[in-house]
């Protein structure tokens, strides 16, 4: 089941109550890799980035998509793409509005005139001291509606939601930041035959305090939080302590793994690790930054996984690449069922170059096991690239004047016969033709393995009628063919989604999908409303 976030064609009557909206460009990032759906972001909470944060995706200069923060680190975020029917690449610049640095952050600057300085007496200490941070509390309260109707057996899932995401910094003038977000939803399925089940559930994703120094520089964070600086880390319960010192920076977590079903508090999993970085001061033209760490977890009382990461990134005028490898030291069970004592897992490396403007060639590479996911918006062509992510591949896009851009990529895994595969895939992409500003994108894409041959067609147009208003129009055709046999599952899929600013904070979400075939045919209708604060 897909759940998409935006809004169904009858919310066009509000389109009359939108205002203009749109983010000023006041900072620049790029986008640092990928993760079915989610998208990294080279900058973070001391960029003046915090969770709930919209950031704006640009390609020669045109906004191609949007993204909404769901997680922040000192100088990394992840988020997830809000209707984006261009594809974005690792190395496409981010343009956001940075908040405010706490005040502290400047302190140790030096005074370069030529005043004697005055003695050291109580009153001129706390004279010097970085001025009071303004508390600042923002976030998001919603709520959604969600209809899934399987239309061959007359079965419907029916469930209404609500969510709270909210953001406090400096609560009250303190040094304590809280962070919360928490899902709940209630889940009325209707069989075709018995009696309908209602399942209500509430998820906690987040909820953390923090306490850190004037600068923001040095803090301490317990409660349920994800850390992105960590590798193969996600959910924990439990404490995390990071520090900076100029260009370096370095971090502690101790905890346990939430139940991965009911995300309730357990202790079946308990971890531990540590990680340093390197990040220089931004001075020259070529930017990079290099962190390593390790994790430890136990089981019941026995090892788990102990593991040692190496993360990388490159930022250049023509050149961006990152990479990323973890390293499974083994012992305990695992030594005694035969497995060496250090594995290598896990690699990922993208890399994006530039030798013209119009040209851009990419290469990487990736057998991640797992990959942190964070989204609300899926698509076939998402569930597509997830499926068949693993490999290495190369391709090129190429910026045929202003409106146009061809790009296409191949990608091969090798393994035993019948893991391996080849994925091909090819699209175009014409945007800012009429003043609407739509954009249209074609895509093709074909996955042949030893036993099946995948298919995938997709066109979508994305147009702004209005500058808080967004209308996305997608359809296309997937298919799976037994090479064997020759049966082949075909199906096709129609969809409008959007989303609408209807006065000020205020945001109206809804979607239609038409999912249908010889296996299926299904139609889901979602809708929904944000205030954020």
């Amino acid at each position: 089941m897909r759940r998409v976030r935006s809004w169904r064609p009858v919310a066009l009557v509000f389109l009359g109550l939108a205002l203009a909206s749109g983010l000023s460009a006041a900072a620049t990032t790029q986008v640092g890799y990928l993760a079915g759906g989610s998208v990294y972001v080279e900058a973070g909470r001391l960029d003046g980035i915090a969770e709930g944060d919209t950031l704006e995706v640009l390609r020669s200069g045109v906004r191609i998509a949007r993204i909404r923060v769901a997680y922040v680190a000192s100088h990394r975020s992840t988020g997830s793409v809000l209707g984006a029917p261009v594809a974005i690449s690792v190395g496409d610049q981010v343009r956001y509005t940075p908040r405010p640095v706490e005040p502290g952050a400047a302190a140790g600057a030096s005074d370069t005139s030529a005043r004697a300085a005055p003695a050291a007496t109580p009153e001129t200490l706390l004279a010097a001291l970085p001025p009071a941070p303004t508390p600042r509390l923002h976030g998001r309260v919603g709520a959604g509606f969600l209809t899934v109707s399987d239309l061959q057996s007359t079965s419907q899932l029916e469930q209404p939601a609500l969510n709270l995401r909210l953001d406090g910094a400096n609560l009250g003038g303190s040094p304590v930041d809280v962070g919360i977000d928490v899902r709940g939803r209630r889940t009325l399925r209707t069989p075709s035959f018995g009696a309908p089940s209602l399942e209500p559930q509430a998820n906690v994703y987040r909820m953390s305090l923090a306490v850190h120094d004037a600068s923001g520089l040095r803090r301490a964070t317990v409660g349920r939080q994800s850390v992105p600086a960590f590798v193969g880390v996600s959910l924990f319960d439990g404490i995390l302590l990071e520090s900076s010192f100029g260009s370096w920076g370095a971090g502690l977590l101790g905890g346990a793994q939430p139940n991965p079903v009911t995300l309730g508090i357990s202790t079946d999993i308990v971890e531990g690790g540590a990680y340093v970085g390197f990040r220089p001061r931004a001075t020259a033209p070529v930017r990079w930054r290099f962190d390593a760490g390790g994790i430890t977890s136990y089981q019941s009382g026995q090892p788990n996984r102990d593991f040692l990461f190496f993360q990388g990134v490159v930022q250049a005028p023509r050149l961006f690449a990152s990479a990323t490898q973890e390293v499974d030291i083994n012992r305990g069970w695992k030594r005694a069922m035969g497995e060496p004592a250090v594995t290598p897992t896990s690699t990922f490396i993208s890399a994006r170059y530039q030798p013209v403007r119009p040209l851009a060639l990419r290469l990487g590479f990736d057998n991640r096991r797992n990959v942190l996911l964070y989204r609300d918006h899926l698509t076939p062509e998402a569930e597509f690239d997830d499926r068949f992510r693993i490999g290495g591949w190369g391709g090129a896009s190429l910026d045929v004047g202003r409106h146009l851009r061809v790009d296409g990529d191949i990608r091969v895994r090798g393994g035993a016969p019948a893991e391996r595969s080849d994925t091909w895939s090819g699209g175009a992409e014409a945007r800012a033709l009429v003043p609407l500003a739509p954009v249209v994108r074609a895509r093709a894409s074909q996955n042949r393995s030893a036993t099946t041959t995948s298919d995938l067609i997709s066109l979508s147009l994305a147009v702004s009628p209005w500058g808080a208003a967004r209308l996305e129009f997608t359809g296309g055709s997937r298919s799976a063919t037994d090479r064997a046999s020759g049966v082949t599952d075909d199906a096709r899929w129609e969809a409008i989604d959007g989303d609408i600013a209807i006065v000020r904070r205020w945001y109206l979400h809804g979607s239609f999908e038409h999912d249908h075939g010889a296996l299926e045919n299904m139609r889901q209708v979602y809708t929904g409303l944000d205030w954020s604060f």
